[in-house]
């Protein structure tokens, strides 16, 4: 490449039946490291290692055998989503007309796979006379068999090879009918609502689909082919300005669910400020604030705003639960309140109907960590992960850990930590998010290194590497 400006770059490499990686990163899902062209500089014999892709193939059917048509195939491997180690979807296909797959682009490792029919559109009209009597369904199915995510099976995804004729035959079980009505708060009336189900344990489709009923002239809705479990049924209308929704848990037997109510609400909308402090004292305009839910299942997206030139800011439509206030650029949080009161542990509960004013206090003066990972023999490492930990009543939020891949010479940075005691680890094989599980970390409480973080203070903190696998 000649005639760059001077300046930071970032290198990457792809080509067909390869996996695109960036230069200095040891993974492709890895972010690799920043090659700096000063006047007249040149970078001769940078190397980029580029990893074979993995490919699937295999075909759907039915209890009989037969080919589905246009049915879901979703690859999952197991990872964690704040501190919780779930199946999290890692690509995804679409059976042809011969039930018929192929999944191209993978990265090696294990995965689940799991299939399911297409949706089934359901209405609320009933033919006359029509039967009342248990249904049967098609249910999401595990390679090789099995409707457990507990059962499933790993396949083993190799690098420059076709792993072929993974095939799920979708087992058929008793199913149900969810009815019930959707109404609106403001206007009675629902709308243009749809209506869903969505598992509560975030086992295998992480949004099983059972078919989005129109609704009737009254709000009514029935969804057929349900089977029993626990779900989350949500209402959301997707006209108008203003987002409504509406969500409650449900527990499906062996029998018909009647007689819901789902009443569609806009949510509250939260005001606030947001004050900056620290060195150079940056105008508060346009910073991004994030309300990041307690618990991650209740989010409905869209809990975010910037501020204006004074700071203000208002989210609409905020669903009634706790969250933590996070912002993005390089802050952190120092401090919030909900009216007058300081917010306990960060927390910020919005209840229905109660109108909410926060203050955010925000810093730039946080500290900075830098230093270089070695391994037992003293040689530097290049793309271990460097994750530095808060104490533990501060580690169910998420802003408040920092992490990073190390660079070319095994070295870090970690900027705009908030002032507190921590401790700091370097692993060479860490999943992502696995740092913050409760069980994981008491293996690992002793082997880090404690380090405490002041206001503009600069440490240096070199580690050895340790594997998380051992």
């Amino acid at each position: 490449m000649a005639g760059l400006a001077p300046g930071r770059y970032r290198l990457s490499a792809d080509k067909a039946g390869f996996l695109r990686t960036e230069y200095g990163a040891k993974e492709n899902s890895q972010i690799g490291s920043i090659v700096t062209l000063g006047p007249g500089d040149e970078k001769k014999q940078l190397e980029i290692k580029l990893r074979s892709q993995g490919v699937i193939t295999g075909t759907v059917s039915d209890d009989f055998g037969e080919p589905l048509a246009g049915a879901s195939v979703m690859l999952m491997r197991l990872g964690y989503r704040q501190g919780r180690r779930e199946l999290l979807p890692f690509g995804d296909a679409t059976t042809n007309d011969l039930g018929e797959y192929r999944k191209f682009g993978l990265v090696p490792g294990r995965y689940y796979l799991s299939a399911a029919r297409a949706p089934v559109m359901s209405t609320v009209e009933r033919t006359a006379g029509a039967s009342e009597g248990a249904d049967e369904a098609l249910v999401p199915t595990y390679f090789p068999g099995t409707s457990d995510a507990s059962s499933a099976g790993q396949i083993e995804v190799v690098g420059g090879r076709v792993l072929a004729s993974m095939d799920v035959r979708l087992l058929r079980t008793r199913a149900v009918r969810v009815r019930g009505r959707v109404t609106n708060t403001q206007t009675g009336a629902a709308g243009r609502a749809r209506v869903w189900l969505t598992r509560r344990d975030n086992s295998g489709f992480a949004n099983e689909d059972n078919g989005s009923p129109e609704m009737g002239k009254d709000g009514a809705f029935e969804i057929r082919q349900v089977t029993p479990g626990s779900y989350y049924i949500t209402a959301q209308n997707f006209g108008g300005q203003e987002r409504q929704f509406a969500r409650v848990p449900i527990d499906v037997g062996i029998s018909n669910v009647e007689g819901l109510e789902l009443t569609l609400g806009t949510g509250q909308d939260v005001t606030g400020t947001v004050k900056v402090e620290g060195e150079g004292r940056p105008s508060p305009s346009g910073i991004p604030v994030v309300l990041e839910p307690k618990d991650p299942g209740i989010m409905m997206g869209g809990n975010m705003a910037a501020t204006k030139e004074d700071g203000a800011f208002t989210i609409k439509g905020v669903a009634a639960a706790t969250y933590y206030v996070r912002v993005k650029g390089p802050f952190y949080v120092k401090a919030v309140s909900v009216g007058d009161e300081e917010a306990k542990d960060g927390e910020v509960r919005i209840l229905p109907g109660v109108a909410a004013t926060l203050k955010v206090v925000v810093s730039t003066a946080g500290g900075r960590i830098t230093g270089v990972v070695r391994d037992e023999n003293g040689q530097t490492v290049l793309g271990a992960r460097v994750v530095l930990i808060p104490e533990a009543r501060k580690r169910q939020q998420t802003g408040g850990y920092r992490h990073r891949f190390t660079a070319l010479q095994g070295t870090y940075t970690l900027m705009t930590i908030p002032p507190g005691n921590y401790t700091l680890y370097a692993w060479s094989d860490i999943e992502d998010g696995q740092w913050m599980d409760p069980t994981f970390l008491e293996v690992w409480e002793r082997k880090g290194v404690a380090v405490t973080v002041t206001e503009t203070s600069n440490e240096t903190k070199d580690l050895s590497v340790l594997k998380a696998a051992q």
